[in-house]
C-alpha cells in the first residue's frame, strides 16, 4: 500500500504542537533545500492560519464534525429525528 501526500502529512504532523503542524499543512523548504508540498485540505489551511489551536477550538471543531455527520445521516435517511 502506498500512502497518499495527504495520509503522509497526517503522518508526519500527527506527534507535534500545532505551531509544528503548521509547517507540514502549508508546505516547507527542507534541510536540503527540497520543497514539501503542504496539504491540499481547506479545513486544515483555515486552521494553519491560526496562531494557536486551544481547547475552545477542539471543542467547536469536535461538534461542527458531529453535526455535520448526524445531517449526513438524516440527508440520506439513515437516521430518524
Amino acid at each position: 500500500m502506498t500512502l497518499t501526500q495527504e495520509q503522509k502529512i497526517n503522518i508526519r504532523a500527527a506527534d507535534y504542537r500545532f505551531v509544528d503542524k503548521v509547517k507540514f499543512y502549508k508546505g516547507y523548504i527542507n534541510s536540503r533545500g527540497y520543497e514539501i508540498e503542504g496539504t491540499k485540505i481547506e479545513e486544515l489551511l483555515a486552521l494553519s492560519k491560526k496562531s494557536d489551536f486551544i481547547e475552545e477550538d477542539i471543542e467547536e471543531r469536535k461538534i461542527k464534525i458531529i453535526d455535520g455527520f448526524i445531517s449526513y445521516l438524516k440527508d440520506y435517511d439513515l437516521i430518524k429525528e
